[in-house]
């Protein structure tokens, strides 16, 4: 019975009987009569058949709130008895952003690895939204916040945008000492597109020092989604990019990148961790430990000149 309550809870979570059968490799028929035996042992309807939508009865949804993170509790109690004395042990499905894992999360996954010799890793890199269930992750770091509601996420960073260029812009244009120069004699015509692929077309100047806020209006004739790019279209000679420290931070060591009004940021990108439920296994604990040690050590002022330990 536990287990069709389980599977119940996972019918409802990812929203749909074709979804779920991909999920779990197997045929709507078979989660249909699992589904059908539990209403049958509790003598209740689970969803209205009236309806082309899956709608949970109220009832239904009672069942699915007391039991939404019972198998995660199950699967912890488990581990913890039967690798408490192994270590921890098992797979990980996650999801990572682009750009930002590159230099905070990506450089230490080895050592992660080396602490749990007996924990693989299935990682994808991705730049949209997640859903983590129809998806197939265990756990995610994003910038975009998920659709679903009962996730349970958490704010890790704000990084904050700042505008750069390279020297070869400054030696053909001359530095940008004041926000006046902007749209004057030095054109913003890179773009930042939107998850939602809208091209953002005016940003607030935020004085960081006096709180002061200025708008500011671009002419965006080259607009990504990813700013994992940045350095590469700086390199051009022609362009202002948008981005934050440790994305660049290789780059101005070596003086290739300069960044410009350094007192003023341009907004700002949050990024989240995101998980299915408040209850953890001790697999997920200890991934989730690490995620937010690599945010700590980025924040940190031995961030540059020291290594991160687990």
């Amino acid at each position: 019975m536990y287990d069709d309550i389980f599977m119940f809870v996972k019918l409802v979570d990812i929203g749909s009987f074709s979804a779920l059968s991909r999920k779990l490799e197997t045929t709507q028929a078979t989660i249909s009569r699992r589904i059908q035996n539990l209403e049958t042992l509790l003598g209740v309807s689970l969803f209205h058949r009236n309806t082309r939508r899956l709608e949970v009865t109220d009832i239904g949804k009672q069942i699915y709130e007391k039991f939404r993170n019972q198998e995660a509790n199950l699967h912890s109690l488990i581990e913890e008895t039967v690798h408490s004395s192994n270590g921890i042990s098992g797979t990980l499905r996650i999801a990572l952003p682009i750009a930002i894992s590159r230099t905070i999360i990506t450089p230490h996954l080895a050592k992660f690895l080396a602490a749990y010799p007996k924990i693989n890793l299935i990682t994808s890199f991705i730049t949209g939204q997640i859903e983590l269930v129809k998806d197939g992750f265990d756990l995610a770091v994003s910038i975009v916040l998920p659709k679903a509601q009962n996730n349970i996420i958490k704010l890790l960073h704000k990084f904050n945008i700042h505008l750069y260029v390279s020297s070869t812009y400054i030696n053909k244009y001359g530095n940008i000492t004041s926000l006046d120069q902007l749209g004057s004699n030095h054109i913003l015509q890179m773009g930042i597109l939107t998850p939602e692929g809208t091209v953002i077309k005016e940003v607030v100047a935020k004085n960081r020092t006096t709180q002061e806020e200025r708008q500011i209006t671009l002419n965006p004739r080259l607009s990504i989604n990813n700013l994992l790019h940045a350095y590469e279209i700086a390199q051009s000679g022609e362009i202002i990019v948008a981005g934050w420290d440790s994305l660049l931070e290789p780059y101005m060591k070596t003086g290739e990148i300069v960044k410009i009004l350094p007192e003023y940021s341009f907004g700002e990108i949050p990024c989240y961790l995101i998980r299915q439920s408040q209850e953890t296994t001790a697999l997920q604990s200890a991934f989730i430990d690490f995620i937010e040690r690599c945010f700590d050590y980025y924040r940190s002022d031995s961030y540059i000149n020291s290594e991160l330990i687990l």
